[in-house]
């Protein structure tokens, strides 16, 4: 009986433990936010390749000069995206 009073002492320090790691897990929405940031950021990194790609074009300030100022604007709107979530990505994976 001596031995099956240390055996739960045993369990409930390590659950004690448990709870305490627990704290430390993410919550389910932060974990599929987690899970969902490198496809996130891949998909933003190809968009901006993408708008690099055809502004790398010179003539494209000369022909359609509207549509580059809009891509720079994109690109710097991408850029931002991607700083907060690679933040994001480092804060939830801690």
């Amino acid at each position: 009986s001596a031995g099956k009073n240390s055996n739960e002492k045993d369990l409930q320090r390590l659950s004690g433990a448990d709870s305490s790691l627990s704290k430390k897990k993410l919550s389910y929405k932060d974990q599929r936010e987690l899970d969902g940031l490198p496809e996130h950021i891949a998909a933003l990194e190809a968009e901006q390749r993408a708008l690099q790609a055809e502004l790398a074009d010179g003539a494209l300030y000369q022909t359609d000069s509207a549509r580059a100022v809009a891509l720079q604007r994109r690109d710097t709107e991408i850029e931002d995206a991607l700083m907060a979530a690679l933040e994001r990505w480092e804060s939830l994976a801690g």
